[in-house]
């Protein structure tokens, strides 16, 4: 019992202790993630560029009348993957350009380009990202052009229809100066809270008379008041 209490006490003291650090070092604490918050905020709002995405959505069927079967919501989902490669493929990019008579590269398109299928669907979501909200309507519909035409003549036996067509997008993606502002901040107040600490372990001068007896192992016979 009395050990248990001992050990309680003596982790009231080291709360008391970190809390002393802190308050020690509050200066530090505080400002260290304002600063890293503004910093942040500056980059979010004047220096990072806006980027827009803009997306289109494909719906892949059968290629004849009927309802569709179990077997065949399966076996079209399997060729999601099919059609998700397709629709990343050179020969799509290369024909979004030549059709929609974009002024980029393939390589740039593809990299600006986000193909993701609709989990339990049959449905593909193709998203383009540009600094520019037109720009980036205007690629992702020449994308999912593109890729009707190609997927068709590559996979006749399916069949591929724009289900939603991409809208001008009214606000960007990225950054999201919000998120960074607070993140910054927070990681900056970690930063502090550390460096306060290693500050104090740092600092091996005698303070208290309790700092004698721990470092030193020398008991307290007396002490002198500063002020008599």
């Amino acid at each position: 019992m009395e050990q248990e209490r001992y050990v309680e006490f003596e982790e009231q003291l080291d709360i008391k202790e970190l809390l002393y650090i802190i308050k020690k070092r509050i200066l530090l604490v505080w400002l260290l993630p304002v600063l890293f918050a503004a910093a942040a905020a500056v980059l979010s709002y004047f220096v990072l560029k806006p980027v827009y995405q803009a997306s289109i959505s494909i719906i892949i069927s059968k290629d004849q009348g009927g309802v569709l079967t179990q077997a065949d919501v399966m076996m079209y989902q399997n060729l999601i993957k099919t059609y998700t490669e397709i629709a990343k493929s050179n020969v799509v990019a290369e024909r979004a350009i030549t059709d929609g008579n974009l002024k980029t590269s393939a390589g740039a398109l593809q990299s600006a380009l986000t193909v993701n299928s609709q989990t339990g669907t049959q449905v593909l979501k193709m998203s383009i990202t540009s600094g520019q909200p037109q720009d980036a309507e205007d690629k992702a519909e020449a994308m999912g052009s593109a890729f009707l035409t190609e997927s068709r003549r590559l996979l006749p036996s399916g069949t591929v229809e724009i289900m939603d067509h991409a809208k001008l997008p009214q606000s960007p993606v990225k950054p999201n100066k919000m998120l960074n502002t607070v993140l910054a901040f927070v990681i900056g107040l970690i930063l502090a809270i550390a460096l306060a600490f290693l500050m104090e372990y740092m600092n091996d001068t005698i303070k208290s008379e309790e700092d004698v007896e721990r470092y030193l192992g020398v008991p307290i016979i007396g002490v002198i008041p500063k002020h008599l």
